[in-house]
Formats: structure tokens, C-alpha cells, sequence
């Protein structure tokens, strides 16, 4: 029975399905899984309010672009959590340093290569030399930890989840350590909003306003950066949230090692919803032509509604937490027979999706790039884990007194094997 009911819950195809992101009006089960989601979705946008200085996510996310850069105030207990310079050096700890996600950027005629300790066995990872690593540091050079994910702190992990949850995006975090006035990348602009956290030291930035609107990469010309718009020195426990476009100049202070994270959100964007929409394979027989431009399109893309919905489903339904939980802390727990808390990653909130073998008994979520068909005597569950709200798997059992202890259990399962269930707080 709880092999049956794993198979039932999660299966692959989600490119088959038509997604929404709105619960039907008749549909009592969907309902309440939108409202869990909503909830969960506001106490994000409360979480990231808090750490932030009151930055709320959920408010600029539809207008960052067309805002004006905002200084952030950390909030001091966060900023602890995030670990500084020393959780950077646990995350560099665990990558192989000639692998993509440490950058190295030195002066001309440094070679990086040099700072990597080339491994004794070909199956090894790199590592980063310390001294010449430090060293280098001190002259100029600036290390760059990408896409931390689940190799950084609790705290960071949170953000991104939180983040990702409120923006409907994949947000992602680099970290940056350099001393002296190196600049970095020099003056440039990102197509994507960004939120900055200094860690230690003092930056020096220089905003400037756009010469158009919300310009992209590849659509935009490089044009010359418009007046300056902002002139800060940012220490620990500061932050910026930038708007894309806003080309921005970096500098650092001699015999200051200067630390910081930035986290980019990029949001659904009208470019995106033309090029998933005309690669959609549910709608291939309706996709847009090339055409010369003094000819009629005879099929232009069907963007109403229900195709714009379904573009904004699919990304969502493809969020999944970078975190890693402990498993040698939750087997110890297991082993000193202590429950252990649970709550839910969903971290693209309540997605549906309608398919060709949909039955009336199912409601049928996407999440994870699965569709998992629940039945609906598993919904109240599900619901709860939507909020984030950890819960004790008893909890869940109780909630749903028309299945069964080990179904509940199955459903937890099935979940946490695509990383929609975390460890939570132990009991």
C-alpha cells in the first residue's frame, strides 16, 4: 500500500501539464492548499522585512526596476548568523577551487592558477593555497565564491528560500573578499536587481543612474552611464538593494580586508514569457513564426490569460531549496528515540497543474519539477506544510484522520525525496 502511494504522488512530466498559479473557484481542496501558500508567501516577506530593515520584498518585487537604489539597515542579529569572513572560509572548504565556483580575479601578469594546490590524486579536489591565496589578497586580488547555496549558513539559506518564495525567482548569492581600492569588475550594470550585505570592512560605491529604463543584456546597448545618483560608504551591517540597470563603481580601502554578498533576484520578465511561450510543447502548433518583417504573422503566439499563467507556473514549479539538512543529526535524534520536527520547502509556493489523467479524487500540485497527484484526504497535510510552519509528523497525522499513520508517513517521504520537506527544529 505505501509503495502504491509513493508511485501515485510524484511522477515526472510536468512539461505536459498545463500549470496555474490561481486555485479553481468550485475546487474546496485548492482553495485551501492557495490560502496555506499566500500564508506562507506573507511570512516570508515578514522574515526578509526583519533581517532587512524593513525591505519589503513583496511590495518592490513588480517595481524594483523602475525604483531608485535604497540603503539597508541589517538586522544586527542576522548579520552574526551570516558568519562573516568565517563562513566564507568554511564554504570555500568544501569546493574544489579550480571548479566554477571560486573566480579569482588578480592584478595584470598574476596568474590564479598559482594560488590553487594542484591535487596528489586526479579523483582529489584543488584546493586554495592560504598564505599565496592571502597574500595575493593583500595586492589586489579579489576572491569570488559563487552561488553559495547549500554550502553557506542557516541564516543565508532562509534568505534565499524566503527570497525565491516572495519574488517567484531563483535567487542566488556570490560572495566577495578583496582589500585595497581594487574595483573589482569596474564600472558596470547587472540585468538583475540586486541586494548587497556587507560583512566586514568598508566599500565604497558609486550608483548611477540608467540612460533607459530597466535595460537587459543583449537588447541593451552598452550605453555610457547617466549622473551619479548615490555616493555611500557601506560598513558591516549595511546593505543595498539595487535596481537592474543602475551601473554601479566598487572600491576598498588599503589594509581593509572588506567582505560582502550579493544576492541577485531575477524576475519573470516579458522576454521570458516570449521565449517559454513559444517553446511551450503543449502549444507547439501554435508557436510564431520567423517571418520578414514586411510580411503578416499568419500564427502569432497565443499569449492570453491562461498561456501567461501557465509561463509563470512553470518557473515557480521549478524552485527547489539549495539547503542540506544534517543527517547525522537527525539519525542521532532517531537513535535517542526524539521526534524530530518537520516543515515544508515549497519554495514556489502552491502551483496546480490540470493533466490528461487528472480524476476528480486528485488534486494535482507541481512543485520541485514533479507533479505530485494528492489525494485529497492528504490535503490538510500538505496544506500545513505550505505555511513553513514546522510540525511534528503526529502533528500532520492528526490533521488528516482519513488516512492513515504510515500514508502520512509515505506523503513525508515522498516529499523529502525532491527536497520539499526539511529537518526541522528537534522536539
Amino acid at each position: 500500500m505505501i509503495e502504491d502511494l509513493a508511485c501515485l504522488l510524484v511522477r515526472p512530466g510536468l512539461e505536459s501539464a498545463r500549470l496555474r498559479v490561481t486555485a479553481r473557484s468550485d475546487d474546496d481542496a485548492e482553495i485551501r492548499l492557495a490560502q496555506s501558500g499566500r500564508v506562507g508567501r506573507a511570512a516570508a516577506a515578514d522574515r526578509v522585512a526583519g533581517w532587512l530593515g524593513g525591505f519589503r520584498l513583496d511590495e518592490a518585487t513588480q517595481t524594483l526596476a523602475t525604483g531608485t537604489p535604497m540603503v539597508l539597515d541589517i538586522d544586527a542579529t542576522f548579520l552574526d548568523d551570516l558568519g562573516g569572513i568565517d563562513a566564507i572560509d568554511d564554504a570555500m572548504r568544501g569546493i574544489d577551487a579550480a571548479g566554477p565556483f571560486l573566480r579569482i580575479m588578480t592584478g595584470p601578469g598574476a596568474d590564479p592558477a598559482a594560488l590553487i594546490r594542484t591535487p596528489t590524486e586526479p579523483s582529489s579536489p584543488s584546493r586554495l593555497r592560504a598564505l599565496t591565496a592571502s597574500e595575493a589578497i593583500t595586492l589586489g586580488a579579489t576572491l569570488i565564491l559563487n552561488d553559495l547555496g547549500g554550502r553557506a549558513r542557516p541564516a543565508l539559506v532562509e534568505l534565499l528560500d524566503d527570497t525565491s518564495r516572495v519574488t517567484g525567482t531563483d535567487a542566488r548569492v556570490n560572495a566577495y573578499v578583496s582589500e585595497r581600492d581594487n574595483t573589482g569588475f569596474g564600472w558596470h550594470w547587472d540585468d538583475h536587481d540586486v541586494v548587497i550585505i556587507q560583512l566586514t570592512g568598508t566599500k565604497h560605491w558609486r550608483i548611477y543612474e540608467p540612460e533607459e529604463l530597466a535595460p537587459l543584456r543583449g537588447w541593451t546597448a552598452e550605453t555610457p552611464r547617466g549622473r551619479e545618483a548615490l555616493s555611500i560608504l557601506l560598513r558591516p551591517g549595511m546593505g543595498l538593494a539595487i535596481p537592474r540597470g543602475w551601473s554601479h563603481r566598487v572600491s576598498g580601502f588599503a589594509g581593509e580586508l572588506s567582505s560582502h554578498l550579493t544576492m541577485s533576484i531575477t524576475p519573470l520578465r516579458g522576454r521570458d514569457l516570449l521565449t517559454q511561450a513559444a517553446a511551450d510543447p503543449s502549444r507547439v502548433e501554435s508557436a510564431a513564426a520567423v517571418v520578414p518583417i514586411d510580411q503578416a504573422v499568419m500564427n502569432p503566439l497565443p499569449l492570453d490569460d491562461a498561456a501567461l499563467e501557465h509561463v509563470q507556473g512553470v518557473g515557480r514549479a521549478r524552485l527547489v531549496s539549495p539547503a542540506i539538512d544534517d543527517p547525522i543529526k537527525l539519525a542521532s535524534a532517531r537513535s535517542q528515540g526524539r521526534d524530530v520536527m518537520l516543515r515544508g520547502s515549497f519554495t514556489g509556493g502552491a502551483v496546480f497543474a490540470d493533466t490528461a489523467d487528472q480524476n476528480t479524487d486528485h488534486v494535482v500540485l507541481a512543485a520541485a519539477g514533479r507533479l505530485i497527484h494528492l489525494p485529497r484526504r492528504l490535503v490538510e497535510p500538505v496544506a500545513m506544510l505550505l505555511t513553513g510552519v514546522p510540525f511534528l509528523i503526529g502533528e500532520l497525522a492528526d490533521a488528516a484522520p482519513a488516512a492513515s499513520a504510515e500514508e502520512i508517513r509515505e506523503l513525508v517521504d515522498a516529499l523529502s525525496a525532491i527536497d520539499l520537506v526539511r529537518l526541522g527544529e528537534q522536539a
